[in-house]
Order: structure tokens, then C-alpha cells, then sequence
């Protein structure tokens, strides 16, 4: 009987313990653009740009929580957390972050920090001013772009 019950206290004890971990994931996002001429970022979290051969714009976030749970993670990338939301006007789109993030999160066994970081993937054929601007390359323009 007392091997049961010690194997019954482990199982209970590891089930209740097991839930929070170091865990992350990796987000991506692809949005269009349609011949804007000029594109700003306005973000919240810190995020690097990089030039590729794609037509659109994709964000690769990478999310981490220090004591979290995958449920936790996947619901928040569900609710959009994570997403960029664009505004477009008279050739210029503004890339913002959707929803402020406030870390540390408070959970009920206490707080999980939250770190993020962004990969935007810019078409090549904008040129990148500085780490909020974006121009489109003056040959595409007239070209009527790609």
C-alpha cells in the first residue's frame, strides 16, 4: 500500500510542477503591399529589417516566456498579440504593433517575463533609410513595380 501511495504523491506532485517552463515559438506574418511608395514601422518591440527577393513583407517574431505555459503562449498568438496591424493612405503604409505587451506577465504562480524579438523581411526593392522608414527603389516606381 505505501509504494501506491508514493507513487500516487509523485504523480501529483510532478503534474502540478510541470505545467510552467522555459518555453518559445517562433510567429511569422506576411503582409502585402500594394505599390506604396514609402513605408514607416512604428513597433513596440526591438526588431531588425532584412532585404529579401519576396513581393510582401513578413515578420518572423520570436517569442519566449521564462516561466510560462505553451497554452498561455498559444493563446496570446491566437488573440493577435503578437500581429502587426497596417494602415494604408495616399501611398504610404504604417506597420504598427497590434496590442501593447506589458511584461512581466502576472500569472497566478507568480510573473512570467516575456521577451521578443522581430525579423522583418522587407521586399528588395525598397531601400531601407533608417530602422523605421522604407523607400521603394525610384526604377520601380516607374517601372509600375514588380
Amino acid at each position: 500500500m505505501l509504494p501506491r501511495l508514493l507513487i500516487f504523491l509523485s504523480f501529483v506532485f510532478f503534474a502540478r510542477t510541470s505545467g510552467t517552463a522555459q518555453i518559445d515559438k517562433t510567429y511569422h506574418q506576411v503582409l502585402k503591399l500594394n505599390e506604396e511608395e514609402h513605408v514607416y514601422l512604428y513597433l513596440d518591440d526591438v526588431y531588425t529589417l532584412h532585404s529579401w527577393a519576396g513581393t510582401t513583407v513578413m515578420m518572423e517574431a520570436y517569442i519566449k516566456y521564462d516561466m510560462g505555459n505553451v497554452d498561455i503562449l498559444n493563446y496570446f498568438v491566437r488573440q493577435g498579440r503578437y500581429d502587426l496591424s497596417v494602415e494604408r493612405s495616399a501611398g504610404i503604409a504604417i506597420f504598427r504593433t497590434k496590442s501593447e505587451r506589458f511584461s512581466p506577465l502576472q500569472m497566478k504562480n507568480g510573473s512570467c517575463k516575456e521577451f521578443v524579438k522581430i525579423d522583418i523581411y522587407v521586399p528588395e526593392d525598397y531601400i531601407i533609410k533608417n530602422n523605421n522608414e522604407l523607400e521603394r527603389k525610384k526604377d520601380t516606381m516607374l517601372a509600375g513595380g514588380k
